[in-house]
């Protein structure tokens, strides 16, 4: 998990979100239903900061796109 921690501090949110799933995974293989439901929170936190990240990522290659094609004063 302080793989995971560091990921999220380093703002890598997809890798970070991939190897809680693992981590869950094999949580629940092994039986500890215990640690596979408190990883539920965090997997809910790291979900929405990808989320965010995605969405900044679109508005600012939109904002690209349009400053390249026509030519506009985008964003000020």
């Amino acid at each position: 998990m302080s793989r995971c921690a560091m990921l999220c501090q380093e703002e890598r949110w997809r890798e970070a979100l991939l190897l809680l799933r693992q981590v869950q995974e094999k949580a629940r293989k092994s039986g500890n239903l215990a640690l596979r439901d408190s990883l539920e929170a965090a997997r809910g936190k790291i979900e929405y900061s990808l989320r965010r990240q995605m969405a900044a990522a679109l508005l600012k290659s939109a904002e690209e796109l349009l400053r390249r094609e026509f030519l506009l004063d985008v964003g000020e």
